[in-house]
């Protein structure tokens, strides 16, 4: 992935915002991804894009190497899953929407849950739905609310899921 960043980088310098679309099977999974350092511009251009979660990565992944890129993740079932949509939504960016778009919620990746965790507890989680108390010991987790992201994922076949916490 690093590697991979590294070459886009080069490919990118100049751009103020860098799109990065991918598709999960998770239902309900609609959200951007930023860097760590991301700035206002990119959040602003996800509230344009109709993100309405974006999550701050500061592990490896191309945002992090990449500050002018969002990620969009979109579900495979989401009304926004089209061309058209996307075209309308990059038209919008590109022209500057004037309406002052709605400041996404922000979220920072947390933990990743793996499939061996989830047999051993049998977590039943939702995309974006509150983890439980219960849950929260179970895996040891700090006191925050924690909100689990591509749950049962076939595009990540080795993680149940991931964990995000609001900031």
């Amino acid at each position: 992935e690093e590697r991979r960043a590294c070459e886009l980088m080069e490919r990118v310098k100049g751009y103020d915002v860098v799109l990065d679309f991918h598709n999960t099977n998770a239902p309900n999974n609609d959200c951007g991804f930023v860097g760590g350092d991301a700035y206002e511009t990119l959040l602003t251009s996800a509230a344009i894009l109709g993100l309405d979660k974006v999550i701050v990565a500061d592990y490896d992944c191309i945002n992090k190497y990449v500050p002018t890129c969002i990620s969009v993740e979109t579900s495979l079932s989401s009304t926004n899953n089209s061309v058209e949509y996307w075209r309308k939504k990059i038209t919008e960016l590109a022209l500057g929407e004037k309406i002052a778009p709605t400041r996404p919620a922000l979220y920072r990746f947390a933990r990743r849950v793996t499939i061996d965790e989830r047999k051993k507890y049998n977590f039943q989680w939702n995309v974006f739905e509150a983890i439980s108390e219960t849950d929260k010991k179970t895996l040891d987790l700090a006191p925050d609310t924690y909100y689990p992201i591509f749950v049962d994922d076939a595009y990540t076949p080795y993680n149940y899921a991931g964990l995000v916490v609001r900031l």
